[in-house]
């Protein structure tokens, strides 16, 4: 069943310059960026990518039986085709954490 949040709505937006990361230290090697509100508009992005994008469930080996993947997966382009926002946050990503 799909219940959208009650808050999140608005414009699809990307902060492609982090403005807002807060970087928090695991250890001397390990840290987590945690960047609030980093997309706007996460409602309506959620509700479109459920909409136009080919999502499955996936099984996998594990004890001597075949089970669930928890969570649905879907490959771009196969499985359709993302909404342009997908590409500018990819694109930040990658050039963020220095990724091809």
């Amino acid at each position: 069943m799909w219940q959208p949040t009650l808050l999140g709505g608005g414009n699809q937006t990307v902060d492609t310059a982090f403005r807002g990361v807060e970087r928090i230290w695991l250890d001397d090697d390990a840290w987590i960026d945690l960047a609030r509100g980093w997309v706007g508009g996460s409602t309506e992005l959620f509700d479109e990518l459920r909409r136009t994008i080919h999502w499955r469930q996936e099984h996998r080996e594990m004890y001597d039986r075949e089970v669930d993947v928890p969570r649905l997966t879907a490959r771009f382009p196969g499985d359709g085709v993302p909404p342009a926002i997908v590409d500018v946050m990819s694109a930040a990503l990658s050039r963020r954490y220095q990724m091809r």
